[in-house]
């Protein structure tokens, strides 16, 4: 009976201790160990003073169909305008800015809320993209405060996507409402917003590995880096010609850092069409596959540059010690030859390593060499082979009888006197010393 019961008891205590550790497990608090769901930061309506880093798991996010995206963030937590008329006052924490609505005497107010850092984890697939009209990405957007980073760790990023900290209320009224893109629009809403989008600082993609392509259409954040992220080899079965793992259009308000990396591709890194800001491409690895892998077509060869810029870049470009490897045509391509650099900017490559037969520059779809005055080019120098130095033993080693070499027999003479002097010392020492005892 006394085993009995004492089992008993001992079942009661552990059931006990298994209620409190289920009384007391951590709700997700957006910290690095309790991360918030993407439901759960998206039901946020404020962050709370001084926050400076929240972590959000996205989980397995599948953006299919034109124009599907997915929010992290919503309008209450993000910056925000609304109209004010003249002699009316703004809500606290709006400050006016230039922007009026002379027909509704109106001025537009906006916040400027607290920045922090979101970091956000999981996985983004999207489905093949090859819309000549380069319009309607699938995107994952971020609808946050202009102060804020956004870091994409170690996440896995498949197909055709658009990642975007730009975000535009198309038309709102005056008490800053939001208002539906109907048609007609409904009376009283007002376009304030159009080419006048909230923009991020900062979007940062770090150890991501990237099985696809990154296709964006406007400015993405006001500067975006990427570092110790993989670029797949990624074939568009819907286009085998657009394979680059990323083609940005008028772009010209985002700068771009690309560092350490290892990219593997059959397109470059269209980095510039139509417009970017300031350029960064150093430490990287390109590994450049035939241009006609996938398309067939024998002028498609010479497409395999690790990078391109269009004709129109807005900042500083420098590209430095890079690795590119394989079949590369060229470490840059340049859609138009004839574009020119803006006052006081530079266009530099520096110290790139290169496969042999490829170019420092060509024009897009061409393999010669194409010289362009702004370009400033710096050649790769390998470091030279430090000297090395043999040395010619004079000593003589046995020969076995199956003649392979002993150990080599080597005799100091010097250190054979030392080693007898310090015996004799030694021994001359003892039998002074037991003579006198």
């Amino acid at each position: 009976m006394k085993k009995v019961l004492a089992t008993i008891l001992a079942l009661v205590m552990a059931l006990g201790v298994t209620t409190i550790s289920w009384a007391t497990q951590p709700q997700n608090d957006g910290s690095e160990a309790h991360p918030y769901t993407l439901t759960e930061f998206n039901n946020l309506t404020e962050i709370p003073a001084d926050t400076t880093d929240v972590y959000v798991n996205i989980d397995d996010i599948s953006l299919t169909g034109a124009g599907k995206c997915a929010t992290v963030g919503n309008y209450k937590i993000s910056d925000q305008y609304m109209w004010v008329h003249d002699g009316g006052t703004a809500p606290e924490g709006y400050s006016a800015t230039a922007r009026r609505n002379a027909q509704e005497n109106a001025t537009a107010y906006r916040t400027n809320k607290a920045g922090y850092t979101v970091h956000v984890l999981g996985t983004l697939t999207a489905e093949n993209y090859s819309d000549g009209n380069f319009s309607g990405f699938q995107t994952l957007c971020f609808q946050l405060p202009e102060k804020c980073t956004v870091v994409l760790e170690e996440m896995t990023l498949n197909g055709s996507f658009n990642i975007s900290g730009s975000y535009t209320y198309m038309y709102n009224l005056y008490d800053g409402s939001i208002g539906h893109l109907q048609n007609p629009i409904p009376e009283g809403y007002t376009n304030i917003w159009y080419g006048f989008p909230f923009m991020i600082e900062s979007i940062k993609l770090s150890g991501c590995t990237v099985n696809g392509q990154w296709l964006g259409n406007g400015d993405i954040a006001k500067s975006v880096e990427i570092s110790n992220c993989t670029f797949n080899d990624y074939n568009n079965t819907g286009n085998a010609n657009w394979a680059n793992p990323i083609w940005w259009k008028n772009a010209s308000n985002t700068d771009l850092t690309i560092t350490d990396c290892e990219v593997t591709s059959t397109r470059p890194m269209k980095v510039g069409e139509g417009g970017v800001g300031n350029v960064t491409v150093a430490d990287n690895t390109f590994t450049m596959l035939p241009g006609d892998k996938y398309t067939g077509v024998a002028g498609d060869k010479v497409k395999n540059t690790a990078l391109s810029f269009g004709p129109e870049v807005k900042g500083d470009v420098k590209i430095s010690n890079n690795t590119v490897e394989g079949s590369a045509t060229a470490l840059v391509s340049l859609l138009d030859t004839n574009m020119t650099m803006p006052e006081g900017k530079t266009f530099q490559v520096i110290s790139n390593k290169l496969p042999d037969g490829a170019k420092t520059t060509v024009k897009w779809k061409e393999a010669t060499e194409a010289t362009i005055d702004f370009v400033e080019v710096t050649p790769y120098i390998p470091e030279p082979t430090p000297p090395r130095y043999y040395y010619n033993s004079t000593t003589t080693t046995d020969t076995k009888k199956d003649e392979t070499k002993g150990s080599p027999k080597t005799f100091d003479a010097g250190i054979g006197i030392y080693a007898v002097t310090a015996v004799l010392s030694v021994t001359g020492m003892a039998w002074t010393a037991k003579k006198r005892h």
